[in-house]
């Protein structure tokens, strides 16, 4: 009867999750989700050989497991965010019931005092469902990039179960399991490592394992760790010792010193969010300040005191209450991976995806504490408890409401941290993308006025500048893109047309060439060059054609470009509607009327292919009529 009654209330809460997350499948792909799942996790064939590449492809190679769901993911339903979100719903729910049982392992272990063993059913419960329906989780959760998190967080939790049921009945099928979730999750995210430590902390504090065995198995852990993180870390090992002897991140406006300071500060921070939860708090990208010193800002030295205060609470409950010990050591050793010197940001929600199952065993086993003691009835307990879930649920509903609505949500994060660059940014390239391009130019200014080296923000600025036919301004932006390492080939492409749009020939057709010396097969790379000359010409007449000649683009080196574009089977309506007219300015050149007239009737022909191509494109059927009539009095003098 009560395992039925616990699969009823555990099947409640699934349900009341799916329910909290179900406007969250309308939230969009944002940011590394759209960059990362179309250029890494694409595949032509769902073979073995093309998935295990797959996933281990790109910047995040070493967390294949995930990549695996990815690839799956994006294979059958291609960048549609619905499954990827359903996907994530669905991991988070199975984490659930994970955190259920291990919680319900955890204390149903001899040491742990008797009121939680009595107790262990309904206590395992609420903390697995108010760790569920907390809002703090909506980042791993409707993020669609930290499945890394989540993945990792529901093997983890799978883990730590079987090792402790099969702790209990001794048997060895449930310790290949445990082993084999751990495997999936160091597959899924590194931050897996710490659970040999989480293990290692159950038996001392739970089993037989004296202070000197606990040392020396800690010290075989230290071994393998290390050798696991050279491993993973390969060649970036030397270069991750060099910053820390410097003291200094390769990529960061503070030190390491400064950034292991802040961290304190984060972690409270953290725990206020679990502890008083209101969906507006929840952003996703922060400004954390650094901390300089103790007393700068004197709130380090307070969040410093705060932490040594709980383990020095964990000390002193370790003869009275060691639940108490082993919540408030697990949650910390969850932190090591991603709140220590590793060279991160500074604070990012899901990081507490994982270390607050035990800051909510830790606050259901003292509000148990609570109700015995003030001797509360159950159904008062069970009423209290119904209406903290309903809150924690509404929040959750109205976070993930946020991030359905990206103007919504990037305006969220501003309004919350007004000192980052990064979210005026995404606001900035959002508008940009809808066409929106004054609006658009206000945030990136200000973006870039926050950080003028961010290549980003120089890029998507120039493109609104562009966008705007502000070449005057586009120019210097898309120069200082290529300088910051931007060199994509339409970036040339752009300053090209920027710098002839304004006059200056001569840089433009440098710059164009530098971009066809760096991207010899960007074909379109090769029509603008052609049409540039053309342009310039018109433009600038001969100080224009002479500009060009002196940076090395004169008018067989356009035509060539053009001519080399279109028999390497590029058909764009710039080719077309450029190729035809140039063939035109030859034929002038030529003194031999039939070879004239051959000239004439190619470009003509290829002029018909563009209008077959581009039916609606005026400029290509002018020049056909043109070409036509010129042909048209060729011929006429011939047969005269």
């Amino acid at each position: 009867m009560q395992k039925r009654k616990r699969v009823v209330l555990g099947g409640a809460v699934s349900l009341l999750l799916a329910l909290l997350y179900l406007n969250s499948l309308s939230v969009p792909l944002y940011f590394d989700d759209l960059s990362i799942l179309q250029d890494t996790f694409k595949v032509e064939r769902l073979t073995p050989g093309q998935i295990l590449r797959a996933s281990f492809r790109g910047e995040l190679h070493n967390r294949p497991v995930a990549n695996i769901t990815f690839v799956l993911n994006y294979f059958f339903t291609g960048a549609r965010p619905i499954p990827f979100h359903l996907t994530n719903v669905l991991i988070h729910i199975l984490s659930f019931w994970f955190v259920f049982l291990f919680v319900l392992e955890l204390l149903g272990l001899s040491g742990v005092a008797e009121r939680y063993r009595r107790k262990r059913r309904p206590l395992a419960l609420a903390a697995a469902a108010v760790w569920a329906v907390h809002p703090l989780q909506t980042q791993a959760v409707t993020y669609v990039i930290q499945r890394y998190t989540s993945l990792c967080g529901l093997f983890s939790f799978m883990a730590l179960y079987f090792y402790l049921r099969g702790r209990r009945e001794r048997r060895t099928p449930l310790f290949v399991g445990s082993a084999a979730a751990f495997v999936l999750a160091l597959g899924s995210k590194e931050i897996a490592a710490v659970l040999p430590v989480v293990v290692l902390l159950i038996e001392i504090l739970f089993g037989r394992l004296s202070v000197k065995k606990a040392a020396v198995w800690a010290g075989v852990f230290l071994v393998l760790s290390g050798g696991l993180a050279a491993l993973f870390v390969g060649e970036r090992l030397s270069e991750f010792v060099d910053f820390l002897k410097r003291d200094q991140f390769p990529n960061r406006d503070y030190r390491v010193s400064e950034g292991l300071l802040t961290q304190p500060r984060v972690f409270v921070h953290y725990i206020s969010l679990a502890l008083l939860p209101s969906y507006d708090r929840h952003i996703l990208d922060y400004n954390f300040p650094v901390s300089h010193g103790l007393l700068a800002p004197p709130a380090t030295a307070f969040s410093l005191l705060f932490g040594l205060a709980t383990l020095v609470a964990a000390a002193w409950a370790l003869r009275r209450n060691r639940i108490v010990t082993f919540a408030i050591l697990a949650f910390w050793i969850g932190h090591v991976m991603e709140g220590s010197i590793f060279n991160l940001e500074l604070a990012f929600e899901h990081r507490m995806y994982l270390p607050s199952v035990f800051l909510f065993l830790l606050v259901v086993a003292a509000g148990s504490d609570l109700a015995l003691r003030w001797a509360l009835p159950p159904r008062a307990v069970t009423a209290g408890f119904i209406l903290v879930l309903l809150y924690l649920g509404t929040n959750t509903i109205l976070r993930n409401d946020v991030w359905r609505d990206p103007a919504r949500f990037y305006t969220h994060n501003i309004r919350k941290a007004p000192g980052n660059f990064r979210p005026y940014s995404n606001m900035g390239v959002w508008l940009l993308g809808r066409s929106r391009l004054p609006e658009a130019a206000g945030f990136l200014e200000k973006a870039k006025s926050l950080n003028p080296r961010e290549i980003r923000i120089l890029g998507a600025l120039a493109d609104v500048k562009f966008g705007l036919k502000d070449y005057a301004a586009a120019a210097p932006l898309y120069a200082q893109t290529l300088d910051a390492g931007l060199a994509y080939p339409f970036v040339f492409e752009r300053l090209a047309i920027s710098l002839m749009r304004v006059g200056r020939f001569e840089d433009a057709a440098v710059a164009i060439l530098s971009g066809i010396k760096q991207h010899p097969d960007a074909l379109p790379l090769m029509v603008t060059a052609g049409s540039l000359f053309y342009i310039g010409k018109q433009e600038g007449g001969g100080e224009g054609v002479e500009a060009m000649r002196r940076s090395g683009l004169d008018e067989a080196g356009a035509l060539g470009f053009l001519e080399t574009a279109y028999r390497r089977g590029l058909r764009s309506a710039d080719l077309f509607a450029n190729l035809a007219p140039a063939l035109v300015a030859r034929a002038d050149q030529e003194s031999d009327p039939a070879a004239r007239a051959r000239i004439l009737e190619n470009a003509l022909r290829i002029a018909r292919e563009g209008a077959v191509v581009f039916p609606a494109d005026e400029l290509i059927r002018h020049n056909i009529a043109l070409i036509a009539g010129r042909l048209g009095r060729e011929n006429a003098l011939k047969s005269s």
